[in-house]
């Protein structure tokens, strides 16, 4: 929005600004369309539902945690996907005899598993979760990891995974100095 807004071409021009809603009964929300002189325009949305209220501690471990390499990790999904029904998305974490299983449900019935190698689990044991693959994906690709260490915190028949990314301090030259806390919802 703002590389938008301070483009050169903007600033030598007039921007039209028109707001979009839609009534509560029909989903509610609205949307702002900024449109320059040069026919390039850009939207943004307000949510149609309120995010959910959670109530977290940030400094808190978890005690249960999983590490999962990503290229191992993509190499799974991959192999999962060409079994799973059209679209799928969403793999399930699970332990069986101490290491951590992914798995998806087949076209032919039932689920394929998974087994990782280099991928680890620390606590899961009777515990399953299931999550959308392309949030982690997309964690790892925007931050260039190899690793993804995820905390798994149940609360009731859900849950959420919590991950923490420091890129360092803003004293290093070589460092953004940002800190990131990603929270990803899931329920069974």
């Amino acid at each position: 929005m703002l590389k938008f807004l301070s483009d050169k071409t903007t600033l030598e021009g007039k921007i039209s600004i028109r707001e979009a809603t839609r009534p509560d009964g029909s989903g509610g929300g609205s949307a702002v369309v900024f449109h320059r002189p040069d026919r390039s325009y850009v939207g943004v949305s307000r949510p149609v539902t309120p995010l959910p209220a959670l109530t977290l501690d940030i400094e808190s471990e978890s005690s249960v945690s999983v590490s999962l390499n990503i290229e191992e990790f993509m190499g799974a999904i991959d192999v999962l996907l060409a079994s799973a029904p059209k679209g799928h998305g969403a793999v399930t974490f699970s332990s069986q005899q101490g290491g951590l299983v992914l798995s998806m449900p087949s076209e032919a019935g039932g689920h394929d598993e998974y087994p990782m190698i280099l991928s680890s689990e620390s606590g899961l044991e009777d515990q399953t979760f299931t999550l959308d693959y392309s949030y982690l994906k997309t964690l790892a690709d925007l931050l260039s990891l190899e690793t993804l260490t995820l905390g798994v915190h149940q609360r009731g028949r859900g849950g959420y995974v919590s991950f923490f990314h420091d890129e360092g301090s803003e004293d290093d030259a070589d460092s953004s100095g940002n800190r990131y806390y990603t929270v990803i919802l899931w329920r069974n």
